[in-house]
């Protein structure tokens, strides 16, 4: 990992001086490295992977001016990423895709307590008619 992170640092570096094909090797890896950092945490939603991979990259490529030279290049890479992939899910939203034979999951189950408050409302209907007769 350490000689990984050296290679990505010194492309990143020699693309940040001007050198047109370290930066094309930069991000090439980072193709490499980032399709299965997204297909992990994209589980039932691969598809989507490539599309943060773009994403990301080009958000490298426009924020490479804001690495600081001192720092691992990895660690400010990755964090661009899961930025990306914060703002996915939150494209997404919160909610569930249940396929319509599952869809019993999504109902509430009848449980003891409904029957006694069935009865109990059947209880103050009646007395209610009672009352309203009288």
């Amino acid at each position: 990992m350490v000689d990984r992170e050296a290679e990505l640092k010194r492309l990143m570096l020699r693309g940040l001086d001007g050198d047109a094909a370290a930066w094309r090797a930069l991000l090439s890896e980072m193709r490499g490295a980032l399709t299965p950092f997204f297909k992990r945490r994209l589980i039932g939603c691969e598809a989507d992977a490539e599309d943060l991979v773009q994403d990301c990259l080009i958000a490298i490529h426009a924020k490479r001016a804001t690495y600081d030279r001192s720092l691992p290049f990895t660690a400010w890479a990755y964090a661009i990423a899961r930025y990306k992939l914060i703002d996915h899910f939150r494209r997404l939203g919160r909610r569930p895709d249940v396929p319509l034979e599952e869809a019993s999951v999504l109902l509430a189950e009848h449980t003891v307590e409904d029957g006694v408050i069935r009865r109990d409302l059947k209880t103050v209907l009646s007395i209610c008619r009672c009352a309203s007769a009288a």
